[in-house]
């Protein structure tokens, strides 16, 4: 949510409210969240986000939502704030695209590596070709040994600290199939096929052994 009640908003897009106000009340469980904003006039507007954006007003003038009834979006001008002839307040306007204002509250992926993709393909391709494309989702829920995968995994991280740099039977880099891996099993879990059957330490012996980890006792 990018406002809170207080806050004084400009309003980019919607006519004929083409001016500030102060935000009285927020509906946030909609999304993207919806405003009552009261106008210089009394009135009230309900809008929502992306019909908002943020005004900073210069610290020399006095904000008077009863006298200043709209700004001049492309100037940053607010007329009728402050002492008669002052010609407003100087207000910093920042435009906001509405379709931009929804899609921040979503999943992004503009900072995954497009290279992590590429280099993904190969291991599950592998794993595809073996044992079925998608096969841990013909599965019983719960019938997908966690440990199965963990071990395996656990066999390409060993061979590639030792200095292995490809599996001998894929001549696929252990690095890849340990992220096919990862994949496939945090998929499996999304869709309830994983039987967790890990050993379940106590909390105090987790503790003793992250300590021993970490070479901390």
């Amino acid at each position: 949510m990018k406002f809170k009640v207080g806050d004084i908003v400009g309003f980019s897009l919607v006519a004929p409210y083409n001016g500030y106000g102060e935000i009285i009340s927020v509906l946030d469980n909609l999304s993207p969240p919806k405003y009552t904003v009261k106008l210089g006039d009394d009135s009230i507007a309900e809008v929502f986000e992306w019909w908002l954006c943020p005004t900073r007003v210069v610290p020399s003038a006095t904000v008077n939502l009863a006298t200043g009834p709209s700004v001049d979006l492309d100037t940053g001008i607010v007329g009728g704030v402050g002492e008669p002839g002052t010609g407003g307040a100087k207000v910093e306007k920042e435009y906001v695209d509405p379709k931009q204002a929804v899609g921040s509250s979503k999943l992004g992926f503009s900072h995954v590596p497009i290279t992590a993709l590429c280099l993904l393909s190969p291991g599950t391709k592998n794993g595809a070709d073996k044992y079925g494309k998608w096969n841990w989702l013909e599965l019983e829920d719960g019938n997908m040994s966690l440990t199965t995968y963990l071990d395996a995994i656990q066999r390409h991280l060993l061979l590639y600290r030792s200095g292995q740099e490809v599996a001998s039977d894929s001549d696929i880099n252990h690095l890849d199939h340990i992220s096919a891996g990862i994949a496939v099993l945090r998929d499996a879990m999304v869709f309830d096929k994983v039987a967790d059957d890990r050993i379940k330490l106590s909390k105090e012996q987790l503790e003793k052994l992250e300590a021993l980890i970490n070479n901390d006792i």
